[in-house]
């Protein structure tokens, strides 16, 4: 991995680079999913995941990508880990 600063994803065994996000996106992706995260917990819906959790979409060629996740309750991976994600 190189050693730049920047963030990277793994696309079909290709390293790209991501591009850093700007202001107004900083403040937006702080409210929704703090809202979300409260009420998911308050109803027992699940597991929200923060967007530094990586997430193994595809494999033969890998591909990881970075994103904001939700994990219902009713799945049995949920209480054990998925070893889908990267963390």
């Amino acid at each position: 991995m190189p050693d730049d600063g920047f963030r990277y994803e793994l696309v079909q065994g290709e390293l790209r680079r991501m591009n850093p996000a700007g202001n107004v996106h900083g403040r937006i992706t702080v409210r929704i999913p703090w809202r979300l995260a409260q009420h998911v917990e308050e109803n027992h819906f699940g597991t929200v995941y923060a967007a530094e959790t990586g997430f193994r979409l595809s494999s033969d060629p890998n591909t990881v990508r970075a994103g904001r996740g939700f994990r219902g309750s009713r799945s049995s991976s949920s209480a054990r880990g998925d070893r889908r994600l990267l963390a």
